[in-house]
């Protein structure tokens, strides 16, 4: 995975992407700390506070994707040069 962010720095991931040899590589490594919300049945536990903290912040991504989400059309009509609209 390329990244372009500075050492000590923090980067927010959903529960999708649990890989704790990756999380440990970026720390090594990059000294990138990942922060993954865990699942309930996950091997490394979060205590609440950072639990808490990793909530909020992917409450606040899902927030940011949709109010952009609602900019975009929801349709984009096909037209070509030639024969206008095209059907279904």
């Amino acid at each position: 995975m390329y990244h372009d962010l500075p050492p000590e720095s923090s980067l927010f991931g959903d529960s999708g992407y649990t890989n704790y040899e990756l999380e440990d590589m970026f720390m090594e490594a990059g000294q990138v700390d990942l922060q993954i919300s865990r699942k309930s049945n996950s091997k490394r536990k979060d205590i609440p506070a950072v639990a808490f903290v990793k909530e909020h912040m992917r409450k606040r991504i899902g927030t940011s994707i949709s109010q952009i989400r609602t900019l975009m059309p929801r349709h984009i009509n096909a037209v070509t040069a030639q024969m206008g609209p095209l059907s279904n």
